[in-house]
């Protein structure tokens, strides 16, 4: 390959890491203006009052989550023309209000919170042996009268494998529905913001 042939590969890779910067940054700063924005403070706590138990820190977490997902909508859709974007925008919207629905039923299913702590926990859907026994005409949706017998410990009401299996499907889901919103977002941002710059 000649030296012309380089340059000019090397120029359209760092136009297109200035291009990802630009619209890393316009996703940024949405972000911050709705957090700051005095209407979202209710939509803030709420969403973190309904994340995952576990693991420990997710929320923080999901902003690599997010970051990834806009990496791959870059790279496959900054190009796309509006036909395609707009199929990729009605179906990661319509995705999206399909996994907050999942999301709320299984949230609101499989978790509890301890009374005496406010500390959240996941339940399993296979009770242990023990707790199948006393009460079986409950398991495994257990009542908090119910887990209130057994201290409301996880180890003793359900199947310790259950209960992982339950955290890691609320865990899942509550990925999915950040990649959508990115995928949303940022596909959203670049095309409008190709054709801003005159590139479409």
């Amino acid at each position: 390959m000649d030296e012309p042939s380089v340059s000019n590969a090397k120029h359209k890779s760092i136009t297109g890491y200035q291009a990802f910067r630009a619209i890393w940054r316009e996703f940024a700063g949405l972000s911050v203006a709705t957090i700051l924005g005095g209407a979202a403070v209710p939509f803030v706590a709420f969403v973190s009052k309904i994340s995952p138990p576990w693991p420990p820190g997710i929320v923080a977490s999901t902003a690599l989550v997010e970051l990834v997902t806009l990496m791959l909508a870059f790279q496959l859709l900054h190009n796309a023309g509006r036909q395609l974007v707009s199929r990729v925008l009605v179906g990661s919207a319509s995705a999206l209000f399909v996994a907050i629905f999942i999301y709320l039923a299984m949230f609101a299913t499989l978790t509890y919170v301890i009374p005496t702590t406010g500390e959240r926990l996941v339940q399993g859907f296979v009770c242990t042996t023990k707790a199948e026994h006393t009460f079986k005409d409950h398991c495994p949706l257990l009542t908090m009268d119910n887990m209130a017998d057994y201290e409301y410990d996880q180890d003793q009401l359900w199947e310790r494998w259950s209960v992982v299996v339950s955290e890691l499907l609320i865990v899942f889901c509550w990925v999915i529905i950040f990649m959508l919103i990115s995928l949303l977002i940022g596909t959203f941002l670049m095309f409008h913001s190709k054709n801003r710059d005159g590139r479409a």
